[in-house]
Order: C-alpha cells, then sequence, then structure tokens
C-alpha cells in the first residue's frame, strides 16, 4: 500500500502543476482580454473624436464658404449696378415726401434679400457671429435707414408684417456690438445718408 501511495504523488504534483498552468494561463488571457477591450474602446473613441472634429471643421468651411458667397454676390458687377440705381433714384426723390417706392423695388429686394440672409445665418447660428458681423456692417446700417420707408411701404402693401425680420435682427445685433450709432440720431442720419447715397451711385 506504501508503494501505492508513493507511486501516486508524482501524478498528484503533475495534476497540480497543469492546473496552476491552466489559471496562470486563464489569468493572462483575462489580462489580454481587457487589455484588448481597452485598447478598442480607445481607438473607438479616438475615431469618433476624429470623426466629431471632422464634422466640426466640415461644418466652419461651409459656413464660411456661405459667407463668401454673400459677401460676393454683394461686392458683384450685378448688385453694384443695382446699387448705383438705387441710391440715385433715392437722391433724386430726397425731397419728395410722395416717393415712387414702386420704382424701388427692382433694385431694392436684391439688396434686401442679401442682408436678409446674413440675418438669417445668424438667427440659425450658422456662421460665428463676430464674423457675420464684420460682413457688411457698414452698409447694412445705411441701407437699413436709407430703406425703412419703402419696407413699411412693401409690408403694408403686401399686410406681410414679418417682411425683412431677418434684417432687423442682424442689425439690431450690429447696433448691440457697435454700442454707438449715429443712426439713432435723425437728426444726424439725414445728411450722413445723403453722403453715404452720394458715395453709392458711384461704386463703378
Amino acid at each position: 500500500m506504501k508503494s501505492t501511495s508513493r507511486s501516486s504523488e508524482p501524478k498528484t504534483k503533475s495534476v497540480l502543476q497543469a492546473i496552476s498552468l491552466r489559471e496562470q494561463l486563464i489569468a493572462w488571457g483575462t489580462i489580454l482580454s481587457g487589455v484588448a477591450a481597452i485598447a478598442g474602446i480607445f481607438f473607438i473613441n479616438k475615431q469618433l473624436n476624429l470623426a466629431n472634429v471632422t464634422a466640426v471643421e466640415s461644418h466652419m468651411v461651409a459656413a464660411y464658404d456661405l459667407l463668401r458667397k454673400e459677401d460676393d454676390r454683394f461686392q458683384s458687377i450685378e448688385m453694384k449696378n443695382r446699387r448705383i440705381q438705387l441710391s440715385k433714384l433715392m437722391l433724386e426723390e430726397w425731397d419728395n415726401p410722395k416717393k415712387n417706392f414702386q420704382s424701388y423695388e427692382p433694385y431694392a429686394e436684391p439688396l434686401l434679400d442679401h442682408f436678409e440672409s446674413l440675418g438669417f445665418m445668424l438667427r440659425n447660428r450658422l456662421v460665428d457671429s463676430a464674423s457675420l458681423l464684420d460682413l457688411e456692417s457698414y452698409e447694412a446700417l445705411y441701407y437699413w435707414d436709407a430703406l425703412k420707408d419703402y419696407m413699411a411701404w412693401q409690408k403694408h402693401r403686401d399686410g406681410e408684417e414679418d417682411y425683412y425680420s431677418d434684417f432687423d435682427l442682424f442689425r439690431n445685433e450690429l447696433l448691440k456690438a457697435k454700442k454707438k450709432s449715429s443712426f439713432s440720431t435723425p437728426g444726424v442720419a439725414r445728411p450722413i445718408l445723403k453722403e453715404f447715397l452720394k458715395s453709392e451711385s458711384k461704386l463703378i
């Protein structure tokens, strides 16, 4: 019986060693799986961050492309010709209490549509407000005052009080940014506006 016991000892040690080795392999497997999972999460997170950055960059590119197109439209020969014709009409009727607003329409509406587009971008936060407020801010403020009676006429004629609301928003944000404006003083605005229209009538 004793001899049988001795012969079983090596087998027992071998079994224990095999179990220990198996446990080690399982442990290392668990560790490696954890490392792989962490690496996978890190990789996915990095890809998501890259995707977010790419999306933001794409949004910025698209936004500034919109701004560039609007600026190009405002500075185009076609728009400059309209601004020239419009300013000449307004100067001709400067002292006329009954202005022919119908004659303004072909020249005023494309210009007002431009300022409406800028206001729309501002209202919907499509572009950075600081960059937008630098674009044609000088002309926007002058044209608002120069065309306010025409815009009132259009609203009354069509029964649409919401006309030019985005331009109004754009103008108000400009005034907030500038904090000071001669446009709020009617006695100062009129001679300044006349000089502005004279300069617009000589754009080309």
